[in-house]
């Protein structure tokens, strides 16, 4: 048997994922700026100059986190809702209204989140070193405050690998849990009459 995919439900979906995503990646870099304006400054105002509004450095941070990050949201609200849908089994999209796909974004959310403090821990750890990782911003791109500057792009670089295993990790509940709700009478498709 196979159903229908409702274009609506997942465009929605994947919408919503895309304004979470693109909202977390505003705020974050707003603590980004907090750390190191230099990271904005001598990387990515240059890095998204094409989409340059003229805005105040701090606000054209936030646009900047909205833009680098609104993509990822789409993609965990497209892998969140495929796999409710596949493994929804016979409950289909109605099983899953917007707060159940919002609750399963937030989560991936919270690793990414978790994904960024490692990162700040990991920069913490290997500040001594900064001058040998991260020396090339200074020499060529003329970074002042190195530190600060390594520990932003750590929490960057940490949230994405925390957001793809957020993604990973919903996805592969999903599909277990539609393999417990198989299993019970109640999550069993109707006969075939």
């Amino acid at each position: 048997m196979t159903r229908r995919v409702p274009f609506a439900w997942f465009a929605r979906n994947i919408v919503v994922g895309a304004l979470l995503g693109g909202g977390y990646g505003a705020i974050h870099d707003q603590v980004s700026w907090s750390i190191s304006p230099e990271y904005f400054t001598k990387f990515k105002f240059e890095q998204f100059a094409w989409a340059d509004l003229g805005l105040e450095p701090r606000l054209a941070a936030s646009w900047i986190g909205f833009l680098a990050t609104w993509w990822a949201g789409a993609i965990a609200a497209y892998v969140v809702s495929r796999m409710a849908f596949r493994h929804a089994y016979g409950q289909g999209a109605s099983g899953w209204p917007l707060a159940r796909v919002v609750h399963r974004l937030l989560v991936v959310l919270a690793i990414a989140m978790a994904g960024g403090v490692c990162g700040f821990a990991f920069a913490r750890i290997r500040a001594p070193d900064v001058d040998r990782l991260w020396g090339g911003w200074r020499t060529y791109g003329g970074v002042q405050n190195l530190e600060a500057f390594a520990t932003v792009g750590s929490i960057h670089n940490f949230g994405y690998a925390g957001a793809l295993l957020g993604i990973v990790l919903v996805a592969l509940h999903i599909k277990r849990q539609g393999r417990v709700d198989r299993s019970s009478p109640e999550g069993l498709p109707p006969p075939v009459r």
